[in-house]
Formats: structure tokens, sequence, C-alpha cells
């Protein structure tokens, strides 16, 4: 029987463990969609009301309902009050109200149509609905109203980056650098780009530019930390972020990932756990613990260790899958191990070795054409895969198909003349 997942999975685990690594596969990690859509004029030391100021400190202190009381008086004394629009606008989106929000984004325009501030907010809306040619193209407008518009600028380079356009976002980001220094997000997104874009001396003078504004934020060098090519170049940035951030669930599991590949099992084990605390929702950790634990034989540990992972995530791939490995080879019931393997088949559709096990676990139901089907599915994800080729040509010749189990076993034997899978595939070939 082939091996569980986990020799394979490494890579797959790796990659949800931390969006860090989407900077070495050319997507950008951009900041977060903005979840403040708008953000109310200030209404200034000179001509500001007292309702105006009595707003803003209102929703400065998290009193959406009181802050409300007092633009909506301020709009009874001005009707034309721009403050008093945008405030509104704040507090409805805060509040989830989308057609409030933008009822009040509509008129803040049409009382000031050529306000960058109001374009900008409408851009910054958008862009929270994820209606990004919209947010776009009120951002554009923005800048080109206030031509020293640092926050309109950044907010339509994380909306150029996400669309894959890095070279164009650029240098708005250093634009709106020239006219912030000071702002965190610009020199951050600046720095994942300058990664993706091949300059790492540009793109770490970014982020240790951050590291300086803000000697307490952990993300420069786990961002730093996260693209670098070696453990001895990872783990002392690794540490500068746990040093700020001692429960950084991101830092710790790439810390993890290193100390294995540095073969630092206890040290691995302990990050692991760390992270496992650090995010107690989270089933990855248990995940990996749970894959070491296997490769080390201690099958009942690692069986632990896999249900409480999926007791996190119920469709979970990797512990899915491995349970179902382990439990075919302990002989549990066939109906359970096919409702596994079919929620780990559903969850990683792309991954050929699931459906191997999906393939290996029919077989054993007896279902002829589902195990044919979920074999053939694992070959055509990964035709040069001998062990899939063997468990294919394997089910081809239950399935009484002679001449495709000869060629799929030939064809195995060819990739991996020795081993588990020309084992396997000898087997085949004795009896067609």
């Amino acid at each position: 029987m082939k091996a569980s997942l986990f020799r394979r999975s490494a890579p797959l685990v790796a990659a949800v463990s931390t969006v860090l690594f989407l900077l070495t596969t050319g997507q950008t990690l951009a900041l977060p969609v903005p979840t403040q859509g708008v953000r109310p004029v200030s209404p200034g030391p000179g001509g500001a009301t007292g309702d105006l100021q009595e707003a803003v400190a209102a929703l400065r202190d998290k009193q959406p309902d009181q802050a409300r009381k007092f633009f909506e008086a301020a709009l009874r004394t001005d009707a034309r009050s721009l403050p008093a629009m945008l405030g509104l606008a704040e507090v409805a989106f805060g509040q989830r109200n989308d057609a409030e929000t933008l009822k009040w984004l509509l008129q803040a325009e049409r009382i000031a149509p050529q306000s960058a501030e109001v374009q900008a907010a409408l851009g910054r809306y958008h862009l929270s609905r994820k209606q990004f040619d919209k947010g776009e193209a009120a951002l554009r407008k923005a800048i080109q109203l206030d031509p020293k518009a640092a926050r309109a600028r950044i907010d339509l380079a994380e909306t150029l980056a996400r669309k894959g356009s890095a070279a164009a976002a650029l240098p708005l980001l250093q634009e709106a650098i020239a006219l912030d220094g000071q702002h965190k997000g610009a020199l951050l997104l600046l720095g994942q780009l300058q990664y993706q874009l091949g300059a790492p001396a540009e793109a770490e003078k970014a982020l240790r530019r951050v590291a300086e504004l803000d000697v307490k934020d952990p993300v420069p060098w786990l961002l730093m930390a996260g693209v670098a090519k070696t453990s001895a170049a990872a783990k002392p940035l690794l540490d500068e972020a746990l040093q700020r951030d001692a429960k950084n669930y991101r830092a710790l599991m790439l810390k993890a990932q290193w100390q294995v590949l540095d073969k630092d099992r206890s040290g691995a084990q302990d990050s692991l756990r760390r992270a496992a605390d650090a995010d107690p929702k989270s089933a990855e950790p248990w995940v990996r613990l749970g894959m070491m634990e296997e490769e080390g034989g201690r099958k009942a540990e690692a069986k632990r260790l896999y249900l409480s992972a999926i007791e996190r995530d119920p469709h979970q791939p990797v512990a899915l899958n491995n349970l179902v490995m382990m439990g075919m080879a302990d002989k549990e019931d066939p109906a359970r191990l096919e409702t596994m393997a079919k929620r780990a088949a559903k969850a990683l559709p792309d991954n050929a070795q699931v459906h191997d096990t999906l393939a290996l676990v029919l077989r054993l139901r007896k279902d002829k054409a589902g195990a044919l089907a979920a074999a053939q599915t694992a070959v055509k994800l990964a035709p040069k895969d001998a062990g899939l080729l063997a468990t294919l040509a394997d089910i081809q010749a239950w399935n009484g198909d002679r001449d495709a189990a000869r060629r799929n076993a030939e064809e195995a034997l060819k990739l991996q003349p020795q081993g588990e899978a020309a084992v396997r595939a000898r087997a085949v070939l004795s009896r067609v």
C-alpha cells in the first residue's frame, strides 16, 4: 500500500501555513481590502462646529449611535455640510449598511463633485465591496483632483497590485511615500512589490524603514523572513518578529518549517505547539505535528493529532487523507473511510494523492466505477507518478480492462523499475 500523503504534503501545508509564501510565487501579499471604506472630513480648527467636533470624538470613542446624532445635528445646521455627510457614511459603513453608506457618499458627491476627499471615500467604499473597477476610477479621479493625495495613491497602488500590475503600482507608492514618508502601509506594500519586481535590496530597505518607524511591529521582519532562502537567513529575522510578538502564529509556523528542514525535531514540535496555542482554531499545527509523529512510526499519536486537526477543520485534507490511509491499514470501517476520503478530495480537488486514496477506499467498498474514476482523475493530475499508474492499472484489471491495465503497469515500471510501485505494477502484469 502506498505511503500516507504526509511525505508529499509538506509543500501544501507550508503554502497554507502563511501567506508570506505568496511573495515567492509571483503574487503580492497586499494590504487587506480596506475595512474603513470612508473617513469623515476633519472639521478643522477654524470653522468647526461643536456638533462636528462631538461627532468625530464619538467616532473615535467607538460610539457610532452618538456620532450619528451629532452628524445629523450638524446637517440640520448646515444642509450642505460635507464633513457631516461623510461622517454619516462612515457610521453606516461601520454598521454594514451599504445602502445608507452609498446614499451619503453620493449626496456628498452631488454637493462637492470636485472634492478629492469625496472621491477617495467613494473609492475606498467600492474597494471594500470588491468593486475594483469602480474603486480604481474614483481613486484616479481623487488623485487628479488633489496631486498631494497620498492615501488615494496608496489605495490605488493596492488595487493595481491585486490585479497583478506591480509595475504600475510601484510609482504610485513612491509618490505616496514622497508625500508621507512615515506611512507604514505604503512602505510595507512597497517592500512586497520590490520583492516581486526582483529588487530585494530596495524591498529590504523599505521594510527596515517600517521597523524603524515602529520598533514593536513584527510584520516587516516576517516579510523579510518569508523570502529568505536559507535557515541561517530566516531564523534571525523570525527571532526579531517573535521578540516583538511571542505568539505570532505566522512566525511560529514559518520557524517550525525551517526547523523541520534543519532536522530539529524537538524545536519544530515546540514551535508548532506554541502556534497551536497562539491560534486555537487553526488545524494546521496539529496536522504538522501528526505528520512528524507518523513519520517517526508513532501511528497512535499521529492519529490523535490528526483527529485534533479535524475537530478544528472537518475538511482538512491532509489529516483526512492520512487518517484514511492508516484506517485502511488497520482494517477500519470502509464506509467511514469513504466519507473521509471524499471530503478530502472535495477539499483538495487538484491533488492527485487524495484521489488515489479515494480510489483505494472505493476498491475496498467494491465500487468498480467509482474506484476507476478516482484513479483516472489521479493519473490525469499527475501522469508521471508511477504509484498512481500502478493503482490505476490494478483497478483497470479488476474492471476487466486487461489491455489498459497492461499499458499502465508497463508505464509505471518504466518510470520506477524498483520500489513499492514497481512491485504493485508487476503484480498486475502477472494477472493480465
